[in-house]
């Protein structure tokens, strides 16, 4: 299947994300990371600037969605980053079928992981399995991140998987995985203060913060 339909697989799901659709969203996502990984046996590599990318806010919809909920309250939902990433491909650029996947996987992962986080409890058994998956889904954009570039749009999307980890481990009971988290968290804050916007190293200065010290009282 030709790298386009994935694409427009990934940014049909953020349209249905912003309506509130989490399940429509996450068989899209589900079916473009399973479909696209088997494109990576054909590897042409396309370069950094093959594919564009542009974040999209959907916490204005899903926050007033979660607080209906009881697992807004008793998990850590409040605390993810809602932001999606959508992809785009330049002008010039319109044919990548013949291009490896792996060039915007990455961001299938990113979407499905926050998704998944989204539809998982630690209630019950298929619950717990999404919150595994957005953990794995996680480690993998982190792993892909590590040779990039130091800039703005790197950091705050090394940031958001962070923060958005964190919150699943917390979910997961994982406690000690959870507080080496924070301290990545804080470690990454300290050295991209300076490129990131204010709102958003406010967030995850907060949401680190605030696990911290939820995490001292339970210990006290």
């Amino acid at each position: 299947m030709p790298n386009q339909i994935f694409i427009n697989l990934n940014n049909a799901a953020i349209n249905e994300i912003r309506k509130g659709n989490l399940v429509s969203a996450f068989r899209m996502l589900s079916h473009a990371c399973n479909a696209a990984g088997k494109r990576h046996n054909n590897h042409v590599e396309g370069g950094s600037d093959t594919f564009k990318y542009s974040w999209i806010d959907c916490s204005r919809k899903l926050v007033p969605l979660f607080r209906k909920h009881s697992k807004f309250r008793e998990g850590s939902a409040e605390f993810l980053w809602l932001k999606f990433l959508k992809i785009e491909t330049p002008k010039g650029l319109e044919n990548t079928n013949h291009l490896c996947a792996c060039g915007y996987s990455w961001v299938l992962w990113y979407n499905l992981g926050i998704i998944s986080a989204l539809l998982g409890t630690p209630t019950c058994k298929a619950g717990r399995m999404l919150l595994d998956q957005a953990l794995r889904l996680f480690d993998r954009v982190q792993n892909r991140l590590q040779p990039e570039p130091d800039s703005k749009h790197w950091s705050l999307l090394q940031l958001a998987v962070m923060n958005n980890r964190v919150c699943v481990l917390k979910d997961l009971a994982k406690d000690d995985e959870m507080l080496d988290g924070l301290v990545d968290i804080g470690l990454a804050c300290s050295r991209a203060w300076k490129k990131l916007d204010t709102p958003d190293y406010d967030f995850f200065h907060w949401v680190a913060e605030t696990h911290l010290l939820g995490n001292v009282a339970v210990a006290a």
